[in-house]
């Protein structure tokens, strides 16, 4: 009996220096968090992430660095990186709606949900652009001159979010006479139009308020004129130009920047970056941002986040279609 007592005592006793010795699972992030850009330093993503990147900084939100990692190339070579990256919680993907354009037109063979989605973090909407010179100052001039009988040179990313935005408004245009070329994003078609080497652009407003806002805060239409905004009320920052269908054409398109992760990714990663992001969207920093470079600050994460990805892939889905079958070009 005394033995028994001894040996179950013993294994107590074992038992209890196993766990102690059992050292604790450490919290994510237990190294740097890696963010990759899937378009070169300077756009709109590169900016946010920057943004990002100094507020969790300054305020001390993360233990570990947030580095940003850009790719040049076509957006998709960036975004497969990360939808084939081991699912550690160390390497995460900051884009936008182009993820959606890129699967819709057949640039990609994935898309949105191959990856677990963890938040969103603004929205900029886009604002048709012409060349000042032109003769054009609405989106009725526009349509007309588009149907005239020479093309519009339109300036896009094939495949991409520009490039779906102005197949929304040709469409809205009915019989217009658009010819794409390829030219990129934001810097590019400012380059473009400045240079006279394209006709039409669709800028986002945060390039609005980099290349064509004066000293006063007002829109310089020496070198670029913009026509519409395409969200679905006027922007606060640019009170007298119209929406798009207050201008009479329905075409509406924005673009939220979203924060992905590898597919299988573990929960208590995902969250956490969400959480990071979601103290980083309120502080003065990157408020101000937001207010600077015009983008609406949105922030959505778990099932809103995505309840609100599968409205707007039932949205664009069908004219990223079009695009891919050549019906706007």
């Amino acid at each position: 009996m005394q033995t028994a007592k001894k040996l179950l005592a013993n294994a107590f006793l074992g038992a209890a220096i196993i766990g102690f010795a059992t050292p604790a699972v450490a919290e994510w992030p237990t190294q740097p968090v890696q963010i990759v850009v899937p378009w070169k330093a300077g756009g709109l993503a590169d900016s946010v992430a920057r943004a990002f990147q100094s507020s969790i900084e300054e305020n001390k939100l993360q233990s570990q660095p947030l580095v940003v990692i850009n790719m040049g190339g076509h957006f998709s070579i960036g975004m497969r990186r990360v939808k084939e990256a081991e699912p550690l919680g160390k390497e995460f993907l900051l884009a936008n709606i182009a993820i959606m354009a890129g699967e819709g037109s057949g640039v990609m063979d994935f898309g949105f949900r191959d990856f677990e989605a963890v938040a969103e973090t603004g929205e900029s909407c886009f604002v048709p652009t012409v060349r000042s010179g032109m003769g054009v100052d609405s989106l009725a001039t526009l349509a007309e001159r588009a149907k005239s009988g020479e093309p519009l040179i339109v300036g896009v990313n094939i495949g991409a979010n520009n490039h779906v935005a102005s197949a929304m408004l040709e469409d809205a245009f009915g019989n217009a006479n658009f010819r794409y070329t390829q030219t990129g994003g934001d810097t590019a078609n400012y380059t473009a139009l400045k240079g006279e080497q394209i006709d039409l652009s669709f800028l986002s407003a945060a390039a609005i308020s980099k290349f064509a806002f004066d000293e006063q805060g007002k829109i310089d239409e020496s070198v670029i004129r913009p026509l519409a905004y395409m969200g679905t009320s006027r922007h606060p920052k640019l009170p007298d130009l119209p929406t798009a269908t207050e201008a009479g054409f329905d075409a509406s398109f924005c673009m939220p920047m979203w924060w992905f992760a590898p597919k299988g990714t573990p929960g208590e990663s995902v969250s956490g970056l969400a959480d990071v992001l979601e103290k980083a969207h309120k502080t003065e920093r990157v408020q101000a941002f937001y207010e600077d470079r015009m983008i609406a600050p949105s922030f959505q994460r778990g099932d809103a986040l995505n309840e609100r990805m599968a409205d707007l892939w039932r949205d664009i889905e069908p004219k990223a279609a079009q695009v891919r079958k050549g019906k706007s070009k």
